[in-house]
């Protein structure tokens, strides 16, 4: 059974300076592993233009029902742009869109990367995912247990086509290869996004006016 945790929302209305009344994060990772965005030699654009955001609003969101549906709150999502070309993301030029459904930015669950000039353009607020501030919290498995490696919507700064993941033992932020091995390939922290790799959902619900 999938836990929610619930933080005071940071996110905003769409073109309202009110924001939504809290936001819900999983315990667990989705099902199945997915691609964050399949459109190979095309890295045109970070999470507004992904496969994976496509698919949790055509999909996900859809196939919800529709009093869940009238009660999750669109919200405002910053996402850093990303690019085939890595100075696109370290120049930290954000991105905003309206998603019912949305997965946490770097800087949301990492305290480090909250201080980063260009990676804490994508919060709203100063405030992070509270419960995954550790990597104990941010080891997360799959609903039969098994860990996996999960995307934040964020695109590495330094390096072009790779998304930002958090591993299996909660980990963000490495520089070199893991210790661990999957497929028996040791894998970068910083994944082509074309790989697949779990997702942590989380929505909001309700306005603060």
């Amino acid at each position: 059974m999938v836990v929610w945790n619930i933080q005071h929302s940071t996110y905003y209305i769409p073109d309202s300076e009110n924001t939504a009344g809290m936001s819900f994060v999983a315990d667990q990772l989705l099902e199945e592993p997915i691609v964050f965005d399949g459109k190979k030699n095309e890295y045109k654009g970070g999470w507004d233009i992904s496969d994976l955001r496509a698919w949790l609003k055509a999909k996900m969101f859809a196939g919800i029902s529709l009093e869940w549906q009238q009660l999750i709150q669109p919200v405002a999502v910053k996402s850093l742009f990303g690019s085939k070309n890595a100075t696109n993301h370290s120049d930290g030029t954000t991105v905003s869109t309206v998603d019912e459904f949305y997965i946490p930015a770097y800087a949301e669950i990492y305290s480090d990367a909250a201080l980063d000039s260009v990676y804490n353009k994508e919060l709203s607020s100063a405030i992070l995912y509270s419960p995954l501030d550790g990597a104990d919290e941010r080891k997360l498995t799959y609903p039969d247990g098994r860990p996996g490696f999960w995307w934040t919507r964020t695109p590495n700064k330094t390096a072009a086509n790779k998304q930002i993941v958090v591993d299996k033992n909660g980990e963000v932020g490495r520089s070199t290869f893991f210790e661990t091995q999957e497929d028996g390939s040791q894998l970068f922290y910083n994944y082509l996004k074309e790989e697949a790799h779990g997702v942590l959902l989380a929505f909001s619900i309700g306005e603060v006016k």
